[in-house]
């Protein structure tokens, strides 16, 4: 993606006019940023969902007094949790990386 992202600023900003490459840098900003609000939406999403998972797998638990299924399915809901937080880590470190040296590859 960062080479993809090197090679089309490279085509577009060669012999582009002056101050086109500080307009190229704040949309290139702007995009990282949709980026990592996007992932936060996405870590909230399944933050609530395994929350309210979590809930009723304990209810039931309580109510039936049987460990199983659902300490199966609070530790699914967990792990769901952690993929997202790793999702939005993975997006936020790339999308500074392509912000930073958006000037090395221009």
């Amino acid at each position: 993606m960062v080479q993809a992202v090197g090679t089309t600023n490279h085509a577009v900003l060669n012999g582009a006019i002056p101050g086109a490459n500080g307009v190229a840098y704040q949309k290139v900003a702007q995009a990282a940023a949709y980026a990592v609000q996007d992932s936060t939406d996405y870590m909230r999403s399944i933050m609530s969902m395994a929350s309210a998972t979590t809930g009723v797998a304990m209810q039931k638990m309580l109510a039936t007094k049987e460990v199983q299924p659902y300490s199966d399915i609070i530790e699914a809901a967990s792990k769901a949790v952690t993929d997202a937080q790793k999702t939005f880590t993975s997006v936020g470190t790339s999308a500074s990386s392509v912000v930073k040296d958006f000037d090395s590859m221009a």
